[in-house]
């Protein structure tokens, strides 16, 4: 088994989970649907299926299982709360260029910490950790 590169790496919690649902899902090959397509399809992913919510704002990936999200979605949602993302949770999905652009992203706000009063610094500091 040859290592995937860098920039084709995932890690945490819901990884080997997402990965496997990416590499058995069936391809779609383009059809026409009837009309009950998207409640059927609901229905199924909220049942047998993973479905993979791109974050770029939380730079993360959401492999959503609904008893693993602590973004508290409705009962019986089949779709995770994008803006309440937590760190803490066992849907996360990264990849290295997730990581990198996090990484980026905690130096700026730390050099915004650095020009700014105590009290706004101290809070920015923490957003960056």
């Amino acid at each position: 088994m040859t290592a995937l590169p860098p920039e084709r790496r995932v890690s945490g919690p819901a990884a080997r989970r997402a990965l496997t649902a990416a590499t058995t899902t069936p391809r779609f090959e383009g059809r026409i649907v009837p009309k009950t397509f998207v409640r059927k399809a609901a229905q199924f992913l909220a049942r047998d299926g993973i479905v993979l919510y791109d974050n770029p704002d939380a730079f993360l990936i959401c492999a959503f299982k609904h008893g693993n999200a602590p973004c508290e979605p409705e009962p019986g949602a089949t779709a995770p709360r994008q803006y309440a993302c937590q760190h803490c949770c066992g849907n996360t999905v990264r990849t290295d260029t997730h990581a990198h652009q996090a990484r980026q992203r905690a130096d700026e706000i730390d050099q915004l910490a650095a020009a700014s009063p105590e009290k706004i610094a101290k809070r920015l500091r923490g957003n960056a950790k």
